[in-house]
């Protein structure tokens, strides 16, 4: 059942998005995300979104069940796959949504936080193009070895998938991607204290040159609050709420904006 609380921003979102098109945005790069990424679809969406659909499809006839101990949370217990991918694979609008976002930004660098069974990895790796790496990590061993497999199979071959928990391996991957272009999917662990703590590491190496995709800002009362500490973070310049995601951009010699958008 859906939560109060998730209701409760989706009409208080209804009331403050601006609209599509993007009447009434005076930023010229926020203009340009919602009219020509957020609210459209580009020429390479059609193929990705081919790839993508035959590759959940695959996943969705598996039912085989695997252990999903996560090495993150030491949490032990068991799914089926074809479940799994229909309970926490990111949907096709989001993920198309990921796709053109990372086209656009062309960064140096992808970081996804929470591989699961790479359905999102693979929109990263086909949007950002074969020579960007995309970087994820997954707590999973069982879950990392069905995405790893899935993955090569669909010629998806710009991925390095980590297997461990957020705590442990994101220090040791932001040593390595220090003043890089990077845009960042953060899905994974979607408690309050966890998300703060990652957008810390994050920010604090952001160099100006970073884009932070947050999934599920509304998702809890605890997701909300860490989405409005994140707006009000002095080294945070742009943040743009769709509801469902919430865009954290730095740019150099940007003012700071909030936006709230249609999508």
């Amino acid at each position: 059942m859906m939560h109060i609380h998730y209701i409760s921003k989706c009409l208080q979102h209804f009331v403050k998005a601006k609209h599509w098109r993007g009447f009434g945005i005076h930023s010229p790069y926020v203009y340009h995300l919602q009219r020509h990424i957020i609210s459209t679809n580009t020429k390479s969406d059609r193929e990705i979104r081919r790839i993508v659909r035959r590759y959940r499809k695959e996943l969705a006839r598996d039912n085989r069940r695997i252990d999903l101990n996560d090495l993150g949370t030491g949490k032990a217990k068991s799914g089926i796959v074809s479940s799994i991918v229909k309970r926490a694979a990111v949907d096709e609008k989001s993920g198309m949504l990921l796709s053109r976002l990372v086209a656009d930004y062309k960064p140096e660098v992808v970081i996804e936080m929470g591989t699961s069974l790479g359905v999102g990895t693979a929109y990263l790796a086909l949007g950002a193009g074969a020579d960007v790496e995309v970087i994820t990590i997954e707590g999973s061993p069982e879950c990392s070895k069905v995405a790893q497999k899935m993955l090569d199979k669909h010629g998806i071959h710009n991925v390095k998938l980590i297997v461990g928990g957020f705590d442990e391996e994101l220090p040791k991957m932001l040593k390595s991607i220090e003043r890089k272009k990077v845009l960042v999917y953060l899905d994974g662990n979607h408690a309050y204290e966890a998300t703060m703590r990652y957008m810390n590491m994050l920010l604090e190496i952001a160099d100006d040159n970073m884009m932070i995709v947050m999934d599920d800002i509304h998702l809890h009362t605890g997701m909300t609050k860490a989405w409005r500490e994140v707006c009000q973070m002095e080294a945070v310049t742009t943040t743009i709420d769709l509801m469902r995601m919430g865009i954290v951009i730095q740019r150099s010699g940007a003012q700071k904006e909030q936006y709230v958008l249609r999508w």
